[in-house]
């Protein structure tokens, strides 16, 4: 980053133009981080030179300087990245050779415990949405399939009145659309409200971080899904219409009492 530059947080609000003051210093923002769920999305980041010149200049910081010392020699929090199982002999390496008033926080076995916990929960959540859309999907199939079939008597009357396969094709095939359409509306905006209410709960009680989809990501998903129902609906409905474009109007309709 130049002396000037700065990345901000996806909830870092004041640089809406991409440009700011921070301490009296005007900044340009470069980029902004993508959500995260954790502290980064409220952080704003910058060379480490420049924000301790920043801050040794501002009278109103002389205390923290006072109590610590001086900016130049001093930080924060320093991350250290361990390969798995090595943290403890790290943290003991930088407890014995590491000169300074500090501590070390070490990730626990029980928040191990708990992220693989959490990760299997959200496995078997993922395995029982998947069984859920293909009992689903094979009931819309069966529905569309059966739709036909139990209005063979009713088609073959409209083939007797003058009714072309194209004719029959337009019936079905828009009640199958219309059924399709007004189900995919009210089950995109059930599970947008749902959704939102649900990261709205887990952001205020902070169980832990929670990213929402990106809006790109979610409009595909959703699009993609209501191309493929309308797909499957098209493709249920092909085989039985056919059969019935084939079906002798008379006779159809002397197998079955429709007055």
């Amino acid at each position: 980053l130049g002396a000037s530059d700065v990345v901000i947080g996806c909830n870092v609000t004041g640089f809406e133009s991409g440009n700011g003051t921070i301490l009296g210093k005007d900044v340009h923002v470069v980029a902004t981080l993508e959500p995260t769920g954790t502290y980064l999305d409220n952080s704003l980041l910058m060379d480490i030179d420049e924000i301790r010149a920043m801050s040794e200049a501002q009278a109103q910081f002389s205390h923290y300087w006072e109590k610590y010392g001086e900016p130049k020699d001093i930080a924060s929090a320093v991350l250290v990245e361990t390969d798995e199982g090595a943290q403890e002999m790290v943290a003991g390496k930088i407890n014995r050779k590491v000169d300074g008033d500090f501590g070390v926080i070490v990730r626990s076995d029980v928040v191990a415990a708990a992220q693989n916990t959490l990760s299997v929960a959200f496995t078997i959540m993922l395995a029982a949405g998947v069984i859920l859309a293909i009992a689903s999907l094979l009931q819309f199939v069966a529905r569309f399939f059966s739709l036909v079939w139990e209005r063979k008597a009713e088609l073959a009357l409209y083939r007797a009145l003058g009714a072309t396969t194209h004719d029959l094709r337009m019936v079905i095939g828009g009640e199958a659309f219309a059924i399709t359409g007004m189900g995919a509306v009210l089950g995109i905006a059930l599970g947008a409200v749902l959704y939102n209410v649900m990261l709205a709960y887990l952001q205020d009680a902070g169980a832990f971080p929670f990213s929402p989809f990106p809006v790109g990501l979610a409009v595909g998903g959703v699009a993609a899904i209501i191309v493929g129902f309308f797909v499957v609906a098209a493709l249920t409905i092909v085989v039985p219409l056919r059969q019935v474009s084939r079906i002798d109007p008379a006779s159809a309709m002397q197998q079955v009492d429709i007055g």
